[in-house]
């Protein structure tokens, strides 16, 4: 419907880190790729965050550590775009506020902390462990 193809590749949940990493490997001809998560807890979510390219990182997991080298163009998730898009439609404005982010993931709160912070708010992330 919107002109763009997507393959799906299920992987069972024993599938190892080994397993999952050859298969980010071997996506050589697509243009984007999008993990779903959460992860089962035996894979090492670092690992495969990592071995998926920054140029084909349709879900954003590399958005904070490309901004904190420096790259302004780095692709943001979209759930904190949304929620960024949202607060502007609604004329939220966080500039010299104190906001709270509850949780710290890589594609969620990690990056709306970082987003909040360039719109000027004060930011305090809560979390677990």
């Amino acid at each position: 419907a919107n002109g763009f193809d997507v393959q799906e590749i299920n992987l069972d949940a024993s599938t190892t880190t080994d397993e999952l990493l050859s298969q980010i490997y071997a996506l050589k001809d697509v243009d984007g790729i999008q993990l779903m998560l959460p992860l089962p807890d035996h894979i090492d979510a670092a690992k495969v965050f990592t071995a998926v390219p920054v140029s084909k990182d349709a879900d954003g997991i590399h958005y904070v550590g490309q901004l904190e080298i420096g790259n302004k163009k780095a692709y943001p998730p979209v759930t904190p775009v949304g929620v960024l898009a949202l607060m502007k439609e609604h004329s939220v404005d966080v500039k010299g506020k104190r906001v709270l982010v509850i949780g710290r993931s890589p594609i969620t709160g990690s990056p709306i902390s970082h987003m909040l912070r360039a719109e000027g708010a004060v930011v305090t992330v809560a979390h677990s462990g």
